[in-house]
This record gives structure tokens, C-alpha cells and sequence, in this order.
């Protein structure tokens, strides 16, 4: 349930990125209603984070309880008022932190203009101050702030440029260098006329983010074969010289719909490549697309099952690192905060974190998934996965009972946890150095008087038991 959370807090937030990015591209000021759903998607942000903390505290609920949200969500759609919402209650930490976000979420829909503006308009009113305070002198915290997430993007993208420089990125880009050249040497042999296929085809499915390879390679060539079957059909009932347009089209509109299903995109974009060949003269393209969509599926599974380019443990391992150290910042974040400073960093990167965690988890998956011989002697990834997951729930939990008054722990205490899941990060992060790392770290015992952290110490056990046992 969590997961499903995170996936619609990710697809939530590119959409507003986008829209954002258009707006910038076009040099077109925000709408009003953009803004609003900025407001209101922040709200909602909030309102997972305390649903995240009752998830961890696995407490039956009222069926009531999850009425709020759905209101919430109706009137988005409909541009309605949400209604009535559940009663408060405080029974716990994290109930009261949703109730709270309940009432943050009702303002911000009840708002019919955006706080920026009315903030804007009560600094146009307000008098400048009269104690002759410099107002840099008020940036502190801001600054601070803002120093912190500039550094933040800049080891990301720093991590980020040596992840596409190390291991996987070399294994890839010798897996996309030797398919080229095969499938082209191979095209260039059978016809030197319509040589592009085949080479285009082979890029295409080389890509690990397609799925399983032998899973891509089945859907690609059934895919292929439907288009084919399809557009032979259709040349064979329709008449004239607009039916291949018709075809496009057909091909087009499809795609929006199979965009989730390789075979069904393989389908709509070689309908719409064959009617483009076919007006250009071509029109007996078809048999050949399936003979070097064969072909291509097999140089791609004779390569992708190499034994030097198919170690998933490069291209696994860089993502569950990256995980692990996206969940080290925002514990260490949970865990140094100041009681009552503003949440939004807290948010980011959480929602970071749990981004992290959906790519290695993803990828891990698809690793599990291939059909290769040491499959077996794989590390079990999913397992480091599962508990950085489980250790991000906690730490979510954690922040909410911290902003309600809960016991504080210790520096050493929380230095001690941030420390062993920094040292863990870098064991798992090159096969190589494992061995020689040194992934002992501190003692992972109880956290005093924080239940929810002796929770985290004991999946890092967990973490650490598995780095060792690799």
C-alpha cells in the first residue's frame, strides 16, 4: 500500500514538474489554478506522510478515517468542497498528525487564492521595520536551508555522474556498442538498401529499463508480428491511397493506451513506421521487418547473456546504494532537526528517498527476473531494499512522534544509526571492495526511550547481517 503511495506521489509530482517546466520554457506567469494545485498537492504530501506513520503503527481504524482523503481527492475531480470530514482524535501521535493534516489540507482547498499572492499583498501593506535590523540578518535559517539543498543537488548529481562513469554504466554502454555493430554488420550483409532497421531494433531492446530481457525480446518480436499481421489485413481490405494514414492514425492513438505494455507500443509504432514506408515507396516492407526484428532479437540475447556485459550486480548494486545513502540523509535529517522548524525539507527528501528505493526496487526486481545461469549466486537485493524501505517508514513515524512531543534520543544515539547505515552503503556499493570493507560500524543496539529507532537499528542489523553473509 505504501508502495502504491510513493508511485502516485511520484507521477503526481512530475506532473507538476512539467508543468512548471512548460511555463518556464514559454515565459508564461503560473495560473492561478496551477498554483493552487501546487498548494493543495503539498497539502496531500503532508497527509501521506502521516498516513506512512498510522501504516507503522499498524492500530485498527475507523472505516471513517479514510473517507477524508477520498473527499479530498473528489473534489479535485469536480471542483466541489469536500464535504464533511472525520471527527479529530489524538488517541496517538500519528492520528493526531493526521487530523492535523486533515485540517492543513481543508484550508488549503477552501482557499480560493494562492497563499504566495496573499503573502505578497500583506508585505505590500505591511510598514518597513523601524529597528534598523539589516534585512539579510533575517536569512539565517533560510540560507542555511538553502546551502543544505544546493549541496544535496550537487552530490546527487555528482553520485549521478560517477553511477553513468563506473560499472554499469561501462557494462551498458559495451552491451549498445557491440549490438550496433553486429546487427549493422549483419544488416549490411542481407540489404544495404534498408539497413536501418535492424540496428534500430537491437538499440531499442537492449535498454534495461524495458523489462526482463527475455521477456522484451518475446514482446518485441510478438509485437512485430501482430503489427505486420494487421497492417497486411488492412492493405488487403481497404483500397485507395489514404488507407496507410489511416493506419498511422490508428497506430497513433493507440500508443497513449499501450504505453504500459511493451507488445501493444511494438504494435502501434510498427503500424505507423510501415505506413510511412509504404508511402515512400516501399510497400513490401513488411516481410523484412519480421526477418530482422528476428535477427535482432536474437544478437540481443546472445549478447545480453554475455558473461563479462550480464553481472545484474553492476547495475543493481549502484541503485541500491544510492537508496541506502538517500535513506541515511533523511534519517539523519529525522534525527538532527530542530523541534519545530519547517517541514518542507523534511518532505523532500523523503520523497527522495522513497524514489531511490522505488528504482532499486524496480531494478532488483527485473534482476530476479532474467534468465541467467548464476541467477542463483546473485546477491538477494530485494532484501536490503525491503529493509531501507522499513527503515524510511520508521524514520517517517519517528518524525511525526518527534513533532508531537515525543523523547528526543541522543546525538550518539542517532549519530551511531546514521554512521552504520553510511558504512553500509559504501560495503554494498562495488562488489570488489565488499570483502575489504569494514562493515562491523557501531553497536546497533536499542535506541533508549525511541522505540520506533530501535525498530531501524534492528532492520540495519538486518542490512548488515546481509552485507556480511555477500
Amino acid at each position: 500500500a505504501r508502495r502504491r503511495l510513493t508511485a502516485a506521489l511520484d507521477r503526481a509530482d512530475e506532473a507538476l514538474r512539467l508543468r512548471r517546466l512548460t511555463d518556464r520554457l514559454l515565459r508564461r506567469p503560473a495560473r492561478t489554478e496551477e498554483l493552487l494545485l501546487a498548494e493543495r498537492f503539498a497539502a496531500a504530501t503532508a497527509l501521506c506522510e502521516a498516513s506512512v506513520a498510522l501504516l507503522w503503527e499498524a492500530r485498527p481504524l475507523p472505516s471513517r478515517v479514510a473517507q477524508s482523503p477520498r473527499r479530498f481527492a473528489d473534489a479535485l475531480r469536480t471542483g466541489r468542497p469536500p464535504g464533511r470530514l472525520s471527527a479529530p482524535e489524538t488517541s496517538t501521535a500519528a492520528r493526531g498528525a493526521f487530523d492535523q493534516a486533515l485540517l492543513d489540507a481543508a484550508v488549503a482547498f477552501a482557499r480560493q487564492e494562492p497563499l504566495s499572492q496573499q503573502q505578497a499583498r500583506t508585505q505590500a501593506q505591511s510598514q518597513p521595520e523601524a529597528d534598523g535590523t539589516p534585512a539579510s540578518s533575517h536569512r539565517g535559517p533560510a540560507g542555511a536551508s538553502m546551502a543544505r539543498r544546493v549541496l544535496g543537488v550537487i552530490g546527487a548529481r555528482t553520485r549521478r555522474g560517477r553511477s553513468l562513469l563506473g560499472p554499469a554504466g561501462r557494462d551498458y554502454g559495451l552491451r549498445v556498442a557491440v549490438c550496433i555493430a553486429a546487427s549493422a554488420a549483419v544488416a549490411l550483409l542481407l540489404r544495404a538498401d534498408h539497413w536501418y532497421w535492424l540496428p534500430a531494433t537491437a538499440t531499442f531492446l537492449v535498454k534495461p529499463d524495458l523489462g526482463p530481457l527475455f521477456s522484451r525480446t518475446v514482446n518485441r518480436f510478438a509485437g512485430t508480428v501482430a503489427g505486420v499481421l494487421v497492417f497486411a489485413g488492412a492493405g488487403l481490405l481497404l483500397t485507395g491511397s489514404w488507407w496507410p494514414a489511416l493506419m498511422a492514425g490508428a497506430g497513433g492513438a493507440l500508443l497513449p493506451f499501450a504505453i504500459r505494455h511493451f507488445a501493444l507500443q511494438t504494435v502501434a509504432i510498427t503500424l505507423m513506421v510501415l505506413s510511412f514506408v509504404h508511402v515512400s515507396g516501399d510497400p513490401q516492407a513488411a516481410g523484412e521487418r519480421i526477418v530482422d526484428t528476428s535477427i535482432a532479437c536474437g544478437i540481443v540475447l546472445v549478447v545480453g547473456h554475455l558473461p563479462r556485459l550480464a553481472d545484474p550486480r553492476r547495475r543493481v548494486g549502484h541503485r541500491v546504494t544510492a537508496a541506502l545513502r538517500s535513506t541515511e540523509q533523511f534519517l539523519r535529517h529525522v534525527l538532527e532537526a530542530e523541534p519545530g522548524q519547517d517541514p518542507t525539507e523534511r518532505l523532500a527528501l523523503r520523497r527522495a528517498a522513497y524514489r531511490a528505493l522505488g528504482e532499486a526496487r524496480a531494478a532488483a526486481e527485473t534482476a530476479a527476473a532474467e534468465l541467467l545461469a548464476a541467477r542463483d549466486r546473485n546477491p538477494d537485493w530485494l532484501t536490503v531494499v525491503t529493509a531501507a524501505e522499513r527503515i524510511v517508514d520508521a524514520a517517517t513515524a519517528c518524525a511525526v512522534r518527534l513533532d508531537h512531543g515525543a523523547h528526543r534520543p541522543g546525538v550518539d544515539e542517532a549519530e551511531r544509526l546514521c554512521q552504520a547505515l553510511s558504512a553500509m552503503a559504501d560495503a554494498l556499493e562495488d562488489p570488489g571492495r565488499r570483502r575489504e570493507a569494514d562493515i562491523s560500524g557501531p553497536d546497533l543496539g536499542p535506541v533508549p526511550d525511541c522505540a520506533t529507532l530501535t525498530d531501524v537499528a534492528a532492520e540495519l542489523e538486518r542490512i548488515r547481517g546481509y552485507a556480511g553473509a555477500s
